[in-house]
């Protein structure tokens, strides 16, 4: 996700406890929702990436420090 970048802060930060694929098993987990842009796997038209932004739901394994983001629309 080297293309991706935050434009501004998490809007949300809740502690939960969800399964983490690296740990095997249900760990406590840091989520976050932010807003990015530029995601490379987005159908965008070549040179219009900084205008494509979209909520992704972030989640961060407190225990072996993974995270993962998802976009959470359905575009």
């Amino acid at each position: 996700m080297s293309s991706t970048s935050v434009d501004n802060t998490p809007s949300t930060d809740t502690i939960r406890n969800e399964r983490c694929p690296t740990c095997d098993g249900v760990t406590t987990q840091r989520i976050t929702i932010e807003i990015r842009t530029g995601e490379a796997g987005d159908a965008v038209r070549r040179g219009t990436e900084k205008y494509s932004r979209g909520p992704y739901r972030v989640t961060e394994c407190l225990r072996c420090e993974r995270s993962a983001a998802t976009r959470i629309d359905n575009r």
